[in-house]
This record gives C-alpha cells, sequence and structure tokens, in this order.
C-alpha cells in the first residue's frame, strides 16, 4: 500500500525520447505488452520499470479498447461535483507543462497549432518529441473506463472528438452560461464547448500525470494577427528570449522561408468545416451540389486523380463522366462584376487556363478559391478571377472526395510527416488514371474506396512508412 501511494504521488521528469514503434491492429490481448515495450525504453529518471507495470496493471489490467469510431452519448453526463471554476487562462496556468523543454536561448523547431486573434499569441508543440503514450491514447491503443459524469473542475480526462475520430487529454475550465462547460485540450492548446453528450473516459494515473504537450508564446518580432495566422499548421524556427514557466517569449522564423515573404498556407488537415479563415479545405465538402453518377456501393469506378489533400485522403473526377470544362484567357466573358464570397466565378489554374471555382474567402485584394472540379484551393488576385457564364454556374461539380479505407491520419503528426505523405501519396497517383472499388457513401459528398490492380497495396505501404495508421 505504501508503495502505491509513493506511486501515485510521484511526477513524471523529462523522458528519453525514441522513435515510435510499429504496431498495427493491437489488440486487448497485446495491450500490456505494448505499453511495457513503450515503458521499458522510455522510463523517467525517477521512476523504476517495475513501478510502470503496477502503475498499468492497477488502472487499465481488464478494460477494452475504445472501439472507434464511437458513436455519441444518448444521455446527457452527470456534472461536475467539486473543484474550482477557473478562466481560460487560468486553467492553462494550472495544467503542468512540457515548458522546461524551453530554456531562455534554447532554438528548436516546433509546429504552430493553434492561433489566438483575442491576445496575439499562440500555441506551440514539438510532434517529434510528443509523449509516446498520449500517441497511443490518441488513437484508441489504450484500454480505458468510460464515465457518466464530468469529473471535477481542473481534473484531466479524456475525451472523444467525433470529427477527429480520436481519443485526447482535455480538463473542464467553467460552466458556460450558455449551457454546458468551456473545456480545454491541454495537447493541442485548443478551448472547445462541451454539451455534455461527448464520450469521456478515466485516464490511468501515468497518463494523467504526463505534462501538457501544448506551449503558449508570444512573438517579440510580429504584432499583426493576420501575419501570426500565416504561421499556422507550419513548423517554424523557435529562438526562446523568455521564459518564466507559463508561457514563452520568442523570435520565430517559418522553416525554409523568410516570414515576411511567405505565401499564406493551406491547412493541409482538419475537420473543422465551419472556419473559412482558417484556410479550411474541407469547407469546399458542404458545398458540394449534385455530382453526376454517382457510384454506388460495391462498384469499381476509374478515377483521374487531380489533388492529393492528406496521405489519407484525395480528389478526383470519374473517366467514363464529363471533362471538367476549362477557358482560355482570350475566351473569358467580357463583362466585369463584383465577387461575394460563395460566388461561383472562373479562376486561373496552374496551366493558366480558367476553370470553375467557389469564392472560399476574401480579404483585401486575395481570393481563397475552392475547384470544384479538382477538389483543390489557390490564393488568386482579383485580375486572376473571371465572370462564370450562367450556364455553368449550376452545372453539377465533377471532383468527387475519396478516403483510403482502413487507415488515418492523426492530429500528433508533424508538419514535415503530413507534407512528406502527401508528397508520396502523390507521387503514386496524381495525374494518374486508377481503378477504386466503392466501399461506403460517407458524408458531404465522399465515398469511402479501397485501391485494385497494382496500387492493391499502396494502403499498407502508406502505414509502413509512418505516413498513415491503421483504423
Amino acid at each position: 500500500m505504501e508503495k502505491n501511494n509513493q506511486l501515485e504521488s510521484k511526477e513524471f521528469l523529462k523522458p528519453k525520447i525514441v522513435p515510435v514503434p510499429v504496431y498495427s491492429e493491437v489488440g486487448e490481448s497485446d495491450l500490456l505488452a505494448m505499453l511495457n515495450s513503450i515503458f521499458q525504453r522510455r522510463l523517467p529518471y525517477e521512476w523504476s520499470f517495475d513501478d510502470y507495470h503496477m502503475a498499468i496493471n492497477r488502472d487499465i489490467s481488464g478494460l477494452p479498447l475504445p472501439n472507434m469510431p464511437l458513436l455519441p452519448r444518448t444521455t446527457c453526463l452527470l456534472p461536475p461535483i467539486g473543484g474550482q471554476q477557473l478562466s481560460n487562462l487560468e486553467i492553462y496556468e494550472k495544467i503542468r507543462k512540457k515548458i522546461y523543454e524551453y530554456p531562455v536561448g534554447f532554438e528548436t523547431t516546433a509546429t504552430v497549432i493553434q492561433v489566438s486573434q483575442e491576445d496575439i499569441t499562440f500555441f506551440v508543440c514539438n510532434f517529434n518529441r510528443i509523449s509516446m503514450p498520449i500517441e497511443y491514447l490518441h488513437v484508441g491503443k489504450i484500454a480505458l473506463q468510460e464515465l457518466e459524469q464530468f469529473p471535477n473542475y481542473g481534473e484531466i480526462f479524456g475525451f472523444y472528438d467525433v470529427i477527429e475520430n480520436a481519443i485526447s487529454r482535455v480538463t473542464i475550465a467553467s460552466q458556460s452560461p450558455d449551457g454546458g462547460y468551456e473545456a480545454y485540450m491541454i495537447d493541442f492548446g485548443e478551448y472547445i464547448h462541451m454539451t455534455g453528450r461527448e464520450r469521456i473516459f478515466k485516464l490511468p494515473i501515468f497518463l494523467k500525470n504526463l505534462p501538457a504537450e501544448a506551449i503558449k508564446c508570444s512573438l517579440a518580432n510580429i504584432l499583426h494577427v493576420d501575419m501570426l495566422r500565416k504561421l499556422l499548421r507550419q513548423d517554424v524556427k523557435l529562438q526562446v528570449l523568455s521564459n518564466n514557466g507559463i508561457h514563452l517569449i520568442v523570435d520565430v522564423t517559418r522553416e525554409n522561408n523568410d516570414l515576411e515573404t511567405s505565401e499564406i498556407p493551406v491547412r493541409i488537415y482538419s475537420n473543422d468545416d465551419e472556419e473559412l479563415d482558417d484556410l479550411d479545405m474541407e469547407v469546399a465538402r458542404v458545398l458540394h451540389g449534385t455530382l453526376l453518377q454517382r457510384p454506388y456501393v460495391g462498384s469499381i469506378v476509374r478515377l483521374h486523380v487531380t489533388y492529393v489533400s492528406c496521405s489519407d485522403e484525395f480528389y478526383g473526377y470519374l473517366v467514363d463522366g464529363p471533362k471538367p470544362p476549362k477557358w482560355r484567357p482570350n475566351r473569358l466573358p467580357d463583362y466585369d462584376e463584383e465577387f461575394e464570397v460563395f460566388d461561383m466565378i472562373l479562376a486561373k489554374y496552374v496551366d493558366d487556363n480558367y476553370y470553375r471555382a467557389k469564392i472560399m474567402d476574401i480579404n483585401d485584394d486575395e481570393y481563397y478559391v475552392f475547384f470544384v472540379d479538382f477538389g483543390s484551393s489557390e490564393f488568386l488576385t482579383r485580375d486572376e478571377l473571371a465572370p462564370c457564364y450562367e450556364d455553368y454556374k449550376y452545372t453539377p461539380f465533377l471532383a468527387y472526395r475519396f478516403q483510403i479505407k482502413g487507415i488515418r491520419t492523426a492530429k500528433f503528426m508533424s508538419y514535415q510527416k503530413i507534407t512528406t505523405g502527401i508528397q508520396y501519396l502523390n507521387n503514386k497517383i496524381f495525374e494518374k488514371e486508377i481503378d477504386v472499388a466503392i466501399k461506403e457513401i460517407l458524408p458531404n459528398d465522399g465515398y469511402l474506396i479501397c485501391f485494385q490492380g497494382e496500387m492493391t497495396c499502396l494502403h499498407t505501404e502508406l502505414v509502413s512508412r509512418g505516413y498513415a495508421y491503421t483504423n
């Protein structure tokens, strides 16, 4: 008993970082061996392997792995019964963080994961040094006990994110005046609203005690929030100028580019369909029109791949269907008009011809457009746009969205890993005609597919190279 009490009171120190091992289809019977392997190679200095073994057995032995994806709750969670309600700032300050890894003068590369327009700050995470148990929690490879009641305010627990199909660590800050609760995702620097219909889980002690991965920063060399937004989802070079134990003041330059001259990045992955300002490719999904000759489940179709959005998803049109209409610059309408968000227009593509596009956002003379027949997006100026002929405004969009069956990306993957995965899949399928089997119809005009022919094993190659995870 005394040893158990000592176990709970110990805090984790900085672990030794080793590469993430590849585990495919980890079952419940393999869980303990997997975690033992992880912890044996990543022991904090104060803990012995026997302590870890005891913590694992005591906290999760006999519990099931979450069977993701999970359905929402049918009943509302009971409210918390204790703890102190805090503001968003106070809850961040209270959480133990990996800020000790950023001493003054330290230089490193990290990924910008959130940007706050209110106080012109941002959160970073070093995805190459993320704690391995957090990675396994995220993809549902740690057994957990589901809860029927919110834990006390300020207590860390597991939260199933329906959009991400992942489990993340979260804590409740306060009760919302409009109902529900304000909460903070401690490893991603994201403030969310919880309604009480979420699936939540008790975390093992060793997972609760791991310090938060997200670190709040202020910039010493930038003041305007629009410039700060250019860093979102980018790897940046940080030089720590100040560390008060709560947040950092840093100098920042973008990897391989000067910040002032870099183009605004397109978000590579996200599932938040509502935030147009975040440059989210996924917003196009809710704007698709009725598509021609919709494939049906069980059919095998030939596609022409037009855009790879991430390592488990791409866009294309049917080879046997109509081809994207195009206009040369000298064949554009000879009239002009004012454009607004969501207008259907003609926009200049990479081949200097003009194709149908929908305006997703406007910022001064910069237009963010989605090419409805290709699935890709671009930032263009006003002189690269033209009115769309009326007959083509309402013609069905030709680009379909295809999700690869059996694999998925993860939120904790580094920007470099994501972009390398996209490049790998791009080299395999972009601008090629491929055969796929339709396995399921997804929301927002998407399809779950399996590759056919010579591409049959492509999804396993993506997993083996670390560009995706098995579902």
